[in-house]
Formats: C-alpha cells, sequence, structure tokens
C-alpha cells in the first residue's frame, strides 16, 4: 500500500494534487489512515504539495495583471482548479506583491490591529480571562480564541466549546460574556447571559421551540396570553445552549434560522418576524463528528477544545487544587490546614472526571475534615486536612513514579495554611455538574450535629451517621456521572490481570491515541486480557497461532505499524520476543476498536450455560470489562427438567449467531449435550467447552469479538490454553477426586512401541519438576472395548488424559494427539497442563482455595520490624522456605513496590508479586510490633503479603472487601493470636461471599 500511494503522487498532477478524500477511494482506505500513512511518509497535504507551484505562477502573473478575477482566470486557463478567494488568501498569506489595484492585507495582522485597539480602548479588559487558571499556559490559545470570538463584529461569532466533562466548559461561556461587557462598554441588562440546557427538553421539539422562541396566545392548550422566549431575552446579548448534543436532529434544524439570518417566530405566530441579534454559545462533552449535524456544525465558525486536567502541567494543576481550597475555606469560614500528603495525593491521582471531579474531592475532603473538627471538639484555629479524609479512589489511584517524584517535591514541600481573607481568583468547574456539591452541604453536616447531639445521642454514633449520609450523597454524584456508562472502572480489569499488564496496556493506548484520533475505549480492556494471556503462552512456551497474519500484514498496513510500535512497550517492560502473529492480532483489535470503523461486524456467538445462578454473572462480567453486549447467560436451576433449560438455550444461540456459529461454554453435566442437539435441530454450527470459569469466558469473549476468528482458531487457543477437549462432539471434563490416584492413558493400536515410548516421555517431563503422575499404557486390538476399560479406570484414579494416535473421544477426559507430545513444544505444554492438576488435587479441597489461603504458619505476631523491606524480605524469606513462593517472588515485589507503594484507606499494606511465581497460593500476614513507614509518609500497622497465582485470583474479591472494612481491620490489629487472626478471616468470608 506504501508503494501504492508513492505511486499515485508521484504521477499526479502537479497543479491539482491529490486530496486525501480522493487517495482514499482509490486505495480503498478510510481518509484518516490515508492520512497516517501520508504523515508517515513524511508526505505534505495537497495544499502545500502544490503551494511552490502556484505561488511561482502567481508572482510572474502579478507583474502583468492588475486584478485578482483576472489572475484567477489565467490560472484556469493554465490547469488549476482554483477559487478567487483562495488567490486572494494565498496573495495575503504570501504578502505577494504586484499591480494588483485591491488592497490586501494579511489575516493575521488584521487581528493582530483589532486586539491592540480594543486593548487601548479598554484598558484592563484581559484581566477578566486571568481568573481562569492557564490563561497564560495551557489555555492561552484558547482564551485567544475566545477572545476573538467575543470582538468579531457586530454580535461576535458563533461559538461552539468542546472537551469532556468537568473541564470548564460553562465557566468559560461566562467570562466570554464578562469580557463581552467590558470591551463594548454595556451593563449586564443590556448585553444579557441567557442559559439553556438542551437536556431538559431533549424529547419534546414543541416545549423546545415555545422555551427558546416564545408562543403567541392560542398557540396550544393552556397558551392563554403571548409570552417571551428566551431567544427574545437573550437579544442583544449571549444565548448559551449547555449540553447541546441532546438537542434532537429537529431541534438543531429549528435553530438554523436564527443562526443564519437572526430571525425567529414565536410558536404558533405565522405573521409576524421577529429579530434578535444574539451570539450563540453551545457546549458539549460528546463528539461533534457523530452527535451534532454537519449542517449545525457548518453554522458555528468558532470552535474552542478545552483540554482535559491531564493534559495540563502540574503547575496548573496544584494552582486549581489551591483555588478550591480557598473557596471551602470561604464557605466553611475557618482556615484549612492542608498537610502535604493530601496535596500530593490530589495533585497525582488519575482524576477522570477532570476540574469537575477535583472540585468535588477537594468538598469531600473538606466536609470530613470539618466533620471531625466538630466532633472532636477542636479548639484549633484551623481545621486539619489529612489523608484520612481523602476519597478511597483518591488513594487507590495515586502511583508515584521516579520521573515525576522530583517534580512533585519542587511543588510540594509542606504543609499549606490556607486563610479566609483573600482574594478569589473563581476558577470553578463547568456549575450544575454531577460533581457539584450543595452549596450549603457544610451547613447540613452542622445541622445534622446540632440535632442529633439535641436528641442525647453519642459523639461517636452521630459522626458515623453523617459520615453515612455524606458517603450517600458521594454515590449519588458518582451515580449521575456513571449512568449508562457500560465500562468498569480500569481497577478492575487491574484485579485480574495485574498492575504490570495494565501499566503496559496504557502506554500501548497512548502511543495509538497519538496516531489515531477516534479510538474506542473498548480497546483498552481487550488489550489488557489478551496481552495477559500472550505473555503467560509465552512464557509456557506456547506458541502464538495466527492464521490471519499474512492478511493483516497486506491488508491492515497502518493498524500493522502501529502494532509494531505498541508492542515494543512488551518487549521492554517483559524482556520476551513477541512473534508476528501477536503483533497481527494487536493490528486486528485496532482495525476492530477504530471509531467508525467499517470492518466486518459478524463474530463468533458466545453463551455461557451453568447450573444454578452463575452464568449470568460471569456473562455480565465479560460484557462489561469489554464494554460489549455480546455474551448471553442461560442458567439451569437443579430442579428444572433438562427439556425445559434445551428450549431457552436454543433460543440463546440462535440469537447469538451471527453467521459465524456460537461458541457454548458449559460447566457439567446435561448442558454439555445441548450443543450438538441445537445443530442437528437449527443448523447454526456451535462448539462446546467445559469447566467454564470467569477467566475462560473473558479469554473467549475477547477472541470472538475479532470480526476474523472462527470457532476452529477459538477451539486451538482454549485446548492449548486450558488443556480442555474442545469441538462438536465435546463432553465436558470430569471433576476431579483428591482422594484417588492420578493417571494418565496413552493408546496405541498394540499398547507397546509408540503407547509406551509416550509414557516414559510423559512421566520424565513431569518428575523433573518434582511431582509423579502413573502412566498406564492401552492397546486398541483387545477384546474388551476400549469404552468399558477407561470407565473402569475412571471408577478407580483420576483420568487427567489420553494421549494417542487415534482419539478415541471419552466424554469429560483431555485429548491430546500422539504427534503433538513428540514435539518438545507439545510436551511442555501437556505436562505444564498436567502438573497444574496434580497442583489442583494437593491444594484444592472440597471448599476451594480459599479455606487453604490463611494458616497459623505464614502469620507473623508483633515482630521487631524497622523498615518496608526488612518486612518484606522477611515474610518473603519464611514462605520461600514453606513452598509457597520461588526465589523470584522477592524480585516482583520490590519491584512493584518501587514504582507503587500498595497500602489501603486503612493503611494497610499489601504488598505482592507475580503469579508465575507462586507454588501454592497464600498470604502471609504480619503485625509488627511499631507501625512500619511504607513510603511517602504513611505508616502501616498491618502488612498482609499477596502470593496469589492464577487459581486463587479471584479471591481477592472478598479480602480486599475485609481489609477495607475498618472495624474487621482494627479487630485484627488487636489480636495476640494468629489462631484468632485465621479464624476472623475464615469467618468473613462466609460472610462477604
Amino acid at each position: 500500500m506504501k508503494e501504492k500511494l508513492l505511486q499515485l503522487i508521484e504521477n499526479e498532477d502537479k497543479k491539482n494534487p491529490y486530496t486525501d478524500s480522493q487517495l482514499s477511494k482509490m486505495l480503498g482506505m478510510t481518509r484518516s489512515n490515508v492520512t497516517i500513512l501520508r504523515k508517515k511518509l513524511n508526505i505534505d497535504d495537497s495544499r502545500i504539495r502544490r503551494m511552490g507551484l502556484l505561488v511561482s505562477d502567481i508572482s510572474s502573473m502579478m507583474r502583468s495583471q492588475s486584478s485578482i478575477i483576472t489572475i484567477t482566470e489565467k490560472l484556469k486557463e493554465k490547469g488549476y482548479e482554483i477559487s478567487k478567494n483562495s488567490v486572494a488568501q494565498i496573495i495575503s498569506e504570501h504578502n505577494l506583491r504586484g499591480n494588483l489595484h485591491e488592497n490586501i492585507q494579511p489575516k493575521v495582522k488584521q487581528e493582530s490591529t483589532n486586539y491592540e485597539e480594543v486593548s487601548v480602548k479598554n484598558k484592563g479588559s484581559g484581566n477578566v480571562f486571568e481568573s481562569i487558571i492557564g490563561w497564560n499556559g495551557s489555555l492561552r490559545n484558547k482564551v485567544e480564541q475566545a477572545k476573538a470570538a467575543v470582538l468579531y463584529p457586530p454580535n461576535g461569532l458563533h461559538t461552539l466549546i468542546i472537551g469532556a466533562t468537568g473541564v470548564g466548559k460553562s465557566h468559560m461561556a461566562e467570562v466570554m460574556h464578562k469580557f463581552a461587557l467590558i470591551v463594548r462598554d454595556k451593563r449586564a441588562e443590556s448585553l444579557p447571559f441567557v442559559v439553556f440546557n438542551c437536556a431538559d427538553y431533549s424529547e419534546n421539539p414543541q416545549l423546545l421551540l415555545s422555551q427558546l422562541f416564545g408562543y403567541v396566545k392560542g398557540a396550544f392548550t393552556g397558551a392563554v396570553e403571548d409570552k417571551a422566549g428566551l431567544v427574545d431575552s437573550a437579544s442583544g446579548g449571549i444565548l448559551f445552549l449547555d449540553e447541546v448534543h441532546r438537542l434532537p436532529s429537529e431541534g438543531q434544524e429549528i435553530l438554523f434560522q436564527l443562526i443564519d439570518k437572526g430571525h425567529y417566530r414565536r410558536l404558533g405566530d405565522t405573521n409576524i418576524t421577529r429579530r434578535a441579534d444574539v451570539m450563540i454559545i453551545a457546549a458539549t462533552s460528546e463528539d461533534i463528528e457523530t452527535n451534532l449535524l454537519t449542517t449545525f456544525r457548518r453554522r458555528i465558525p468558532m470552535v474552542i477544545e478545552l483540554p482535559k486536567l491531564e493534559e495540563r502541567d502540574l503547575d496548573e494543576k496544584y494552582d486549581i487544587i489551591i483555588n478550591f481550597f480557598r473557596n471551602e475555606a470561604q464557605r466553611i469560614k475557618k482556615p484549612l490546614l492542608i498537610t502535604r500528603n493530601v496535596l500530593r495525593d490530589l495533585l497525582f491521582y488519575k482524576c477522570t472526571g477532570n476540574i469537575g471531579q477535583l472540585r468535588s474531592d477537594v468538598q469531600v475532603v473538606c466536609a470530613r475534615g470539618l466533620l471531625s473538627y466538630i466532633t472532636t471538639g477542636s479548639t484549633e484555629e484551623a481545621i486539619t486536612i489529612d489523608t484520612e479524609f481523602l476519597p478511597s479512589h483518591v488513594i487507590q489511584d495515586t502511583s508515584y513514579n521516579k520521573t515525576s517524584r522530583a517534580e512533585i517535591e519542587r511543588i510540594v514541600h509542606r504543609d499549606i495554611t490556607i486563610d479566609i481573607d483573600y482574594e478569589d481568583t473563581e476558577f470553578k468547574a463547568q456549575e450544575n455538574s454531577a460533581y457539584d456539591f450543595q452549596e450549603n452541604i457544610y451547613k447540613d453536616i452542622e445541622n445534622q450535629y446540632i440535632y442529633y447531639k439535641e436528641q442525647g445521642c453519642k459523639d461517636e454514633d452521630i459522626e458515623e451517621v453523617i459520615s453515612e449520609n455524606l458517603e450517600n450523597k458521594i454515590k449519588d454524584m458518582i451515580d449521575i456521572i456513571n449512568a449508562n456508562k457500560y465500562k468498569y472502572k480500569k481497577v478492575d480489569i487491574e484485579s485480574i490481570v495485574g498492575k504490570k499488564v495494565v501499566d503496559t496496556v496504557q502506554k500501548m493506548m497512548k502511543i495509538a491515541q497519538e496516531e489515531i484520533d477516534h479510538i474506542d475505549d473498548t480497546l483498552y480492556y481487550c488489550l489488557a486480557t489478551h496481552i495477559n494471556a500472550t505473555i503467560n503462552r509465552i512464557r509456557n512456551g506456547q506458541k502464538i497461532f495466527n492464521p490471519k497474519l499474512d492478511y493483516v500484514r497486506d491488508h491492515y498496513i497502518i493498524e500493522y505499524a502501529l502494532a509494531e510500535k505498541m508492542i515494543e512497550e512488551v518487549k521492554n517492560n517483559y524482556a520476551i520476543d513477541i512473534p508476528e502473529e501477536e503483533i497481527a492480532f494487536i493490528a486486528m483489535y485496532i482495525s476492530n476498536y477504530t471509531k467508525n470503523s467499517d470492518r466486518a461486524t459478524n463474530k463468533v456467538g458466545v453463551v455461557i450455560m451453568t447450573h444454578g445462578s452463575i452464568a449470568s454473572g460471569m456473562a455480565n462480567v465479560a460484557n462489561t470489562l469489554l464494554g460489549v453486549d455480546h455474551v448471553r447467560s442461560v442458567e439451569m436451576s437443579l430442579d428444572e427438567k433438562p427439556e425445559e433449560a434445551f428450549e431457552r438455550a436454543l433460543n440463546a444461540v440462535v440469537e447469538a449467531d451471527s453467521g459465524k456459529g456460537v461458541l457454548i461454554l458449559v460447566d457439567m453435566g446435561s448442558l454439555e449435550t445441548f450443543g450438538n442437539r441445537i445443530t442437528r435441530k437449527t443448523g447454526v454450527r456451535t462448539l462446546t467447552v467445559g469447566r467454564v470459569d470467569t477467566l475462560m469466558a473473558l479469554d473467549a469473549t475477547r477472541m470472538a469479538l475479532l470480526p476474523e476468528a472462527n470457532l476452529s482458531y477459538i477451539s486451538k487457543v482454549l485446548q492449548e490454553d486450558k488443556m480442555i477437549m474442545v469441538g462438536e462432539n465435546n463432553q465436558g471434563i470430569d471433576r476431579i477426586n483428591s482422594k484417588k490416584e492420578s493417571i494418565v492413558v496413552t493408546i496405541c493400536f498394540t499398547g507397546e512401541g509408540m503407547a509406551k515410548t509416550l509414557g516414559e516421555m510423559i512421566t520424565k517431563e513431569i518428575e523433573s519438576f518434582g511431582k509423579k503422575i502413573k502412566v498406564i499404557s492401552m492397546r486398541l486390538i483387545d477384546s474388551k472395548k476400549i469404552e468399558e476399560r477407561i470407565k473402569e479406570l475412571k471408577n478407580k484414579y483420576n483420568l487427567l488424559a489420553i494421549v494417542g494416535t487415534v482419539n478415541v473421544y471419552e466424554p469429560g477426559v483431555a485429548f491430546a494427539y500422539a504427534s503433538d507430545i513428540l514435539k518438545e513444544e507439545g510436551l511442555k505444554s501437556f505436562a505444564d497442563a498436567i502438573r497444574q492438576k496434580i497442583y489442583d488435587l494437593e491444594y484444592v479441597d472440597d471448599s476451594g482455595v480459599a479455606e487453604s489461603l490463611f494458616k497459623e504458619e505464614i502469620i507473623y505476631m508483633n515482630k521487631e520490624i524497622a523498615t518496608k523491606d526488612e518486612a518484606i524480605k522477611f515474610m518473603c524469606s519464611d514462605m520461600l522456605i514453606k513452598g509457597y513462593i520461588n526465589e523470584s517472588y522477592l524480585d516482583g515485589v520490590l519491584q512493584r513496590e518501587s514504582m507503587c507503594p500498595t497500602f489501603t484507606e486503612n493503611l494497610l499494606a499489601i504488598p505482592h508479586g507475580y503469579c508465575e511465581d507462586v507454588i501454592k497460593p497464600g498470604v502471609g500476614i504480619m503485625i509488627p510490633k511499631d507501625p512500619v513507614d511504607w513510603g511517602n509518609g504513611r505508616f502501616v500497622s498491618i502488612i498482609l503479603l499477596l502470593a496469589l497465582n492464577d487459581e486463587a485470583k479471584d479471591e481477592f474479591q472478598w479480602i480486599y472487601k475485609i481489609i477495607t472494612d475498618r472495624e474487621i481491620v482494627k479487630k485484627i490489629k488487636n489480636q495476640n493470636s494468629s489462631r484468632k487472626i485465621v479464624e476472623i478471616f475464615n469467618s468473613k468470608r462466609k460472610e462477604f461471599v
């Protein structure tokens, strides 16, 4: 594709070069991809490519021609496709001189002169924008745009302010109005600022009309008199349309006449056309390309895009934080002493809701500080704001790193006292946003305290009640923000794949977003689960298979080149080689999750079927984490007849099928037979996989979402990853019994030669890791049927797998072909799977992994520990000796802690290494004699060393609930018996799970 693009441009008409739109049609690519490829090849756009030749021709013509019209006609005669306006613009931009009668001034200089004139005329007019933090920094260009829009005669340029929720769009509009009052030397009543929230009337165009334009008597039932609308109220000033994306198409079209001609009619008035001289400022947090009509966008000449908080420098963010604290000090009417730890955390946490959320978080901190100040009866002059008052998401999202630590220390090096006698800079977030608290939140706290005190309640009870009310306010706010958002937070995916993978994928996403404008957020979640699976496969010596490699390399040129850059992050972070097949996968994901992608949409369907209420939960997790609505679920109650469940399963499969078949994930029993029956009855191709769990559901869904994936490919990957027999004839995997001896059966026609060779290879490979396995050789040519002999073995042993030259298709037993085992990588993968099954038998009893996580032998009471490193090394050393972890685990813990100290809001440390370095899962618990400094001035009293592997990873959810419960943590801290601590965790698990 590169060569074809170069050839097209080399042979193009130099006077009329191909535009990116024209090239996209010739190459069969999207315009955005053509632009990316062109930039990558360092090729200028069509305008610049012809500029040199065009300027030369215009210059020569200007020596003899005296008008732009004549020059334009001459250029057209020479073969140029060009307009008079374009010629005039080029003459202006390049400051060309000749015999022209027209007096053309460079556009930029003219604007500059206008600014200077206004500045001289209205001294101090720019001060109003100085109230915005960053006005001469990251927002400098935005402020200049805003000034230009207001200054444009006669009433200003219609303006669209865009940006994420909470970046300050409403405030920018308000400041533009204040600027207009100054430069036009008018009072507010003669230059009004009228706000209209489009969301309030998005579903009712008639009501929208009546509110905006007013109505005449009799226009509708209830219209008993004439009434002016908001447009009439805004005449001579500014009409601010907030959340303009919520206007339906009809609503946007209604505004056309007002924007174009300044004319409008009241609802019901067919005779009188009214005039309103208004400047329209609209604001939206959504993508204007997809949420606003093209015809509406064209009518708004000025677009101001405000940056996210994370795109602004730390100095500006610090100023914003301090200003918010000043505002709260004014409202509380008390000085505030803010500790540097609070300032650090607020400065560096990932504030996804931008300035609006930051403002809310500052309010939460101050509200909690005030509550503590009142209930403790403090006599201090200032309210101390410390880390205990921070919202939990601020602490959890804070991650200091080496590159920013020095910068943070430069900005925040001491505690700050905020007095109440200061001049407010008036920096505000978007007004009336979901992030705003009520103005009287602090008064509410005081009133509630007085009320409960009068009722005779104790201070600790009052604090608990008011805290709960405050938490509910916070939750309500968050619910509003997250309404209709079909995604988990990134912290949830982190609990599944680990922080290292998440950090790697975030860097990959940053690379992708720098080159492609519109990437669906779902790509993040798919990449996280996919990269995690890839790393595990490579480390386990499993081959990565991608049948579409050549096709992707040839047809997804842009995506493949981008994937090569992104995969470098994986190579660097994990020090492993990544094959081309994996690069092709990343390219496929990029292609599929680029917004507005026109790739094929047919995908493999996924249906999860289980006994009891399990399937819907798995489906919900898979759908939510991957941001889709793709997975369906069928749940069969234990007393339900199979035929009743079968009908529901059949309907689910038919709904899930889009032409590429359906993957059925089941747990056990009669559900394992549904796939074949559904295929015979409906013709929908199905593939059934047994022993489904949440991670399998995630992996299967991730693969099924790729348009290029098919059932055969998914079958191959799942079979290698889980050693599960998959196929149209699959019947699932039998449950294992820890009380039976485990075996592997090898089969060939004679029972000699091949079967024995396979047995020796398997035994040797497994025993090299200190495990033992019994291998039984069988032959196909025997008087007794093979099915009967296998049944006898299954009654006596745990039959883990069958290896042979011929597949005997035994339901519930994994099968591997002899030809695969004879290959080194195949033998290793098989042995890894068998060793894992042996581990399951040794460490997983009927109650699951959880009961074995907490043991007295790895609980360390009243230890004299001086430093964080000493605590980690002591626990790792002991757990290494006792067989929980390998020698590499300590390095993983220290590496993670150096990047980001891990502790909860209760100041309980939770250091952990990598899953692959865990031999058997366990949670080490240390209660040091004295609190230990865990970094950043945090002292912890309890340390949990989480040695969790893939089998135990899901257990972290209930462990986290326990360790974030203040009362439980206090109870653990006060214990002097390791047995009691084990009992607390095991008993609480039953409550939380």
